[in-house]
């Protein structure tokens, strides 16, 4: 903390990501690209699942506090990903609960960027990952990974 008002922050935390797959398929493992067998079977629940380590580096602004003991604050910085792992969910009539974990050829290493606006207890957070979700030349290209929410008691 530099003053009441301006500090950098280092933190680390996990994100998951889900990406629900319409179709009734299932996501090869261990495939040197991105592939999926197409299945008769009706799945109730069918995820595509991935799990990182993330490290964001935050520079925060804080507004002095109002006659309610409130401030305003701004935070924003770069962040990077390392891969944990990845996850497929299936859940069906015909073979019940089904997890199979792989890295599924997610990106091994993301960054980006994150912001956060917030007044009092409650603010608002977008996260954007400008390389793609999964690894070079072995998934769907230029699909990027865009988050954005509430945040309540920080």
């Amino acid at each position: 903390r530099f003053s009441s008002n301006f500090k950098i922050a280092l933190a680390a935390g996990l994100d998951w990501n889900h990406i629900r797959l319409e179709r009734n398929v299932t996501i090869k493992k261990e495939n040197p690209v991105l592939a999926a067998d197409v299945n008769t079977i009706e799945f109730d629940k069918n995820r595509l699942s991935s799990r990182y380590l993330r490290v964001p580096l935050y520079f925060e602004y804080r507004t002095p506090q109002n006659d309610k003991g409130k401030r305003a604050s701004i935070v924003f910085g770069p962040e990077i990903g390392f891969l944990l792992d990845g996850k497929l969910k299936q859940k069906s009539s015909e073979n019940g609960k089904v997890k199979v974990k792989d890295d599924f050829n997610f990106e091994p290493f993301r960054y980006g960027a994150n912001a956060r606006i917030g007044y009092g207890g409650a603010g608002l957070f977008f996260k954007y990952y400008m390389n793609d979700v999964f690894a070079q030349n072995q998934g769907p290209a230029d699909y990027k990974n865009l988050n954005f929410g509430l945040t309540f008691g920080f």
